[in-house]
């Protein structure tokens, strides 16, 4: 057990200059200075959304602004719940989908509830049917049923063969994004989300 312990601890920390810190108050101070200065802070003021430009983009359509706000049913859950591999969990309780098929006589009508009362508070969306509609076909991380790897796949076929002689100079630029992810203001997302047409 000490040896575990012994494993699981810090006791020295390089710093991105090369600085040795030993105390435990200075490598806690360095990496949460790292990650508030990667996550960033509010913004007093933010440039305004282009409102124009979100416009003449992809919309989403009358039909999925309704399927978004509509009361959800027993036979979405029935079907949710069914296209839940059975090996799987959905909780942190640790019952996994198989527990709650086959003892589904018996659980059903407290699932129906726990699943209505969660949507009917508005924390989720069903996005899954119609985010298609606004974010690009290019983009596979949000799409259900494509995969991010599938860009590794692409990038390695366009630049096969970028030195052959023949062919003329070209470049490619990896660009690190992370800081778009890490960064969001809410206010410009709700924004952009209210003009794409996602309901309040």
């Amino acid at each position: 057990m000490k040896k575990r312990q012994g494993r699981n601890r810090i006791d020295t920390f390089f710093t991105s200059d090369g600085t040795l810190l030993k105390t435990p108050a200075a490598i806690e101070e360095e990496i949460t200075g790292f990650y508030k200065a990667l996550l960033g802070f509010s913004s007093d003021s933010l440039p305004g959304v282009d409102l124009g430009t979100v416009r003449r983009g992809a919309q989403l359509s009358r039909y999925s602004q309704q399927s978004l706000i509509a009361p959800i049913s027993t036979e979405e859950i029935d079907l949710a719940l069914k296209d839940i591999d059975s090996s799987k969990a959905p909780g942190i309780d640790g019952f996994n989908s198989h527990f709650f098929k086959k003892a589904c006589d018996v659980v059903k009508n407290d699932v129906y509830a726990g699943v209505m009362e969660f949507f009917n508070i508005g924390v989720m969306l069903r996005l899954a049917n119609v985010i298609s509609e606004v974010i690009d076909g290019s983009q596979a991380g949000f799409i259900p049923r494509k995969h991010i790897g599938d860009n590794i796949l692409l990038a390695t076929e366009l630049i096969k063969g970028y030195g052959h002689k023949f062919l003329s100079p070209r470049c490619m630029l990896k660009i690190d994004l992370k800081k778009a992810y890490d960064s969001v203001e809410w206010g410009n997302l709700k924004t952009i989300m209210s003009e794409i047409g996602f309901p309040n």
